[in-house]
């Protein structure tokens, strides 16, 4: 039931093109949710897809996170000398990455470049990659959820309810969140099991379940995979190796486990594997990538959630050219069946949304607005014409 209406959203920002008027729903599950609305007093159907009993996917990028370095300011350090400094660590857009993979240079292509630097064994660039988005997940992405004060991204997964997020990103950024809210657990949350540790004295943890899962397609920091044993010593005293039968997947959030607490890495042993080297690199061929055990079996899982979803939400996602052999099972398992549809949440949806519809089947919506903007207005289906 609309309650109220307001020439602008009570959460702060601007009304994003197209609208013309705010109004307040006070709805059973999420009270104080901004819909868009019309001046003419039509207000856009806007609640908790569980309430509508709808079965939604999440598929996030990299512009999904961006919005969290608005909302944290930088953090006040002190070195040992006493000198107050700021440490301000955002999390970066793809078109940001060649100035921290590569500083200094100037590059015509970055996924080029960098397939030009792993072809010749320099993961150097990688590393960058990864520790800057380590150090977003921890100055900022945890800052932001360790917070008592609500958000924008709180909001979010209030609305969207137990699900699955599918994502391309490597980060922390929506496990900390889930993790915090006791939403998500490693051993359970990426969808598949996964090997913990945790502190001495702590309580068994296996009876602790996620309820939503988060899908990485191109690999994750937090964890790696081994898919070979080592025998006990023989008579002798000779370790024997063996291929699994199925992989093993380690936890190991690195940098990060002060954040993850009472859960630890597991201790590196064979097998270990660098955060770099756990991840599919944005490089224009991503094949060898997207056979790696982990990515397959989060496939396998997203091609089957998907499948069984009336849409697919895109939030922040380019789906770039270069990208093409990731989201296109993704689209794939979209098609036939029952009417489904890809609604693209971007500044750039009206361009991303004509490429796709030119080259794929299926229903797509473009909601040309950066997340913040969407989440402030209470998560409309669509954007509202202009006229």
């Amino acid at each position: 039931m609309v309650r109220q209406r307001s020439a602008k959203p009570p959460f702060g920002g601007s009304i994003p093109p197209g609208a013309s008027s705010v109004a307040t729903c006070y709805g059973p599950r999420e009270p104080g949710l901004v819909l868009y609305g019309k001046l003419d007093g039509k207000v856009a159907a806007d609640q908790s897809p569980v309430l509508l009993g709808m079965t939604v996917s999440f598929l996030l990028g990299a512009g999904f996170n961006a919005d969290a370095n608005t909302l944290v300011g930088p953090y006040r350090a002190r070195s040992l000398y006493g000198e107050a400094y700021d440490i301000r660590q955002p999390y970066p857009l793809i078109s940001e990455l060649g100035a921290i993979a590569f500083p200094g240079e100037a590059i015509v292509s970055f996924e080029e470049r960098l397939a030009s630097a792993i072809t010749a064994g320099d993961h150097t660039p990688v590393a960058r990659m990864v520790d800057a988005l380590m150090r977003a997940d921890h100055y900022t992405g945890a800052r932001l959820h360790e917070s008592d004060a609500a958000n924008i991204y709180d909001r979010f997964f209030d609305w969207c309810g137990p699900t699955s997020f599918l994502t391309f990103n490597y980060d922390a950024f929506v496990e900390l969140r889930l993790f915090r809210a006791k939403r998500w657990y490693p051993h359970d949350g990426f969808g598949l099991p996964v090997q913990v540790t945790t502190m001495p004295g702590v309580t068994d943890v296996s009876n602790w379940r996620s309820t939503h899962r988060v899908l990485h397609l191109h690999g994750s920091y937090l964890l790696y995979s081994v898919d070979f044993a080592l025998s006990p010593p023989d008579s002798g005293n000779v370790r024997w190796i063996s291929r699994r039968a199925r992989p093993e997947f380690l936890f190991d959030p690195d940098a990060l486990g002060t954040h993850f607490f009472p859960f630890e890495r597991v201790p590196p042993s064979y097998g270990y594997r660098h955060p770099d080297r756990r991840i599919i690199a944005p490089v224009p061929d991503k094949t060898s990538g997207l056979g790696e055990d982990f990515v397959r079996e989060c496939y396998d899982l997203a091609r089957a959630q998907v499948t069984d979803s009336d849409r697919l939400f895109a939030i922040g996602y380019s789906f770039a050219e270069c990208d093409r052999r990731s989201f296109e099972p993704i689209l794939d398992a979209l098609s036939g069946g029952r009417h489904r549809s890809v609604t693209i949440i971007d500044p750039d949806a009206e361009n991303i949304v004509g490429r796709l519809r030119a080259a794929y089947s299926g229903e797509y919506q473009p909601i040309p607005w950066r997340f913040r903007d969407w989440a402030r207005l209470g998560f409309p289906e669509s954007a509202v014409d202009r006229s």
